[in-house]
């Protein structure tokens, strides 16, 4: 099926007239002078998709995609609606096992994420396979130090950035924090960058065993990463972002007012059905040798008949925003997603070089971006069956 093509006339930015925020007992508008919206899409691609939390625009202005449960890596022309695919599933070279996120990495080259072969490859303009790295640093088992190189981030010379979370002694109480560390991949050198707090956790004892769980919608602090190697940060506390340079300089802006969102069962029935299905999972096996070796998968988990609501542990309220990855636009701005009663449709608070907040975009319902080329606002959206659908917009100037 081909995108849908559209006037130029329709990609300025549309201003939507804004009334006096005057703070409900449990409001969720942020307090700002207008809210705008991204216009009408340029291109869809309305073949529908398994799964994606990621995309990297080539040089050429097509997509790099990856779809770990359709197990699926192409090329993407969103305006002819070709598709290119890129190797096949497999061990072996020019192949993957659930191909997941991708990232710009230099040079013209991608980083691609391989889940089921725990590696990460990078990809040349053309697709072919080059490097790879191992998705574990150190040896996986209790009790040894391991790095798990998911990445939220990527920057031009090539680093990773991932969470880390501190040692856990079965006999404490777990932290609230983690470090968000730089990791090179051509030496191995791991460089803490900043720490931000993580969602609580319940902790439950049984003889020898401890289990812990996190505790949806508690605050937590959101992250992301500019090419140029800063990493920007939303404070879940008083809602504000700070930029930590690469030299060690932050540079935090005014915190933003904000009004809780209560949290009723239509919030937790969106929160866990948001989340079921595209978690990862992870295991590790000793083999006849006494090596461990580590396995990951996303997807699984879902639940037929629906979540148990009361399973759960909540707050009574939400944190402002979401805690997941933060996307830098190619101007170097910092798209924040808000926290939303659910139904409403979702905001995104977009933040300078200097922490303040710029403006407020209110995008259609059910939609989320997922990343940024030159000129463009990559978004996408699922239907009732799940699958998910890409839209192109126009990078507005702000």
């Amino acid at each position: 099926m081909f995108p849908r093509r559209i006037p130029s006339t329709a990609l300025l930015p549309t201003v939507v007239t804004a009334l006096a925020l005057v703070s409900a007992p449990w409001g969720a508008r942020p307090a700002a002078a207008q809210t705008v919206t991204l216009g009408s899409p340029t291109a869809e691609y309305l073949e529908g998709l398994s799964f994606v939390q990621s995309l990297r625009e080539m040089p050429d202005g097509r997509l790099l995609v990856a779809d770990p449960l359709a197990q699926e890596l192409f090329f993407l022309d969103m305006d002819s609606g070709t598709v290119q695919s890129i190797g096949r599933p497999g061990g072996g070279p020019m192949e993957f096992r659930q191909p997941d996120s991708v990232w710009p990495f230099g040079g013209g080259n991608s980083l691609m994420v391989d889940l089921g072969n725990a590696r990460m490859v990078v990809l040349a303009d053309d697709g072919s396979f080059g490097d790879t790295y191992p998705l574990v640093m150190g040896e996986p088992g209790p009790g040894s130090p391991m790095l798990l190189l998911l990445p939220q981030g990527v920057d031009g010379e090539g680093n990773v950035y991932v969470t880390q979370r501190p040692a856990f002694d079965p006999s404490g109480e777990p932290g609230d924090s983690s470090m968000v560390v730089r990791v090179s991949l051509a030496d191995q050198r791991v460089d803490t960058v900043a720490r931000v707090k993580t969602q609580d956790l319940t902790v439950q004892r049984s003889g020898g065993n401890v289990s812990m769980r996190q505790i949806p919608l508690s605050p937590a602090d959101a992250w992301g990463v500019a090419p140029d190697g800063r990493v920007v940060i939303a404070r879940s506390g008083d809602y504000h972002v700070a930029w930590h340079h690469p030299d060690g300089s932050v540079v935090a802006g005014r915190p933003v007012p904000f009004e809780p969102v209560r949290i009723r069962d239509a919030e937790k029935l969106a929160y866990l059905e948001a989340a079921s299905g595209g978690g990862i999972s992870v295991s590790i096996e000793a083999g006849g040798d006494g090596r461990r070796s580590m396995s990951l998968a996303r997807g699984g988990g879902g639940r037929d008949d629906g979540p148990d609501l009361d399973a759960y542990e909540w707050p009574e309220t939400m944190p402002p925003m979401t805690n997941g990855r933060i996307n830098v636009d190619a101007r170097g701005r910092a798209w924040v997603r808000r926290n939303m009663p659910a139904g409403e449709r979702p905001l995104y608070d977009v933040f300078g070089a200097d922490g303040n907040r710029i403006t407020t975009f209110e995008l259609a319902e059910g939609r989320r971006i997922l990343g940024f080329g030159e000129g463009s606002v990559y978004v996408a959206y699922n239907d009732e069956f799940d699958l998910v659908y890409l839209e192109r917009y126009a990078l507005p100037a702000m």
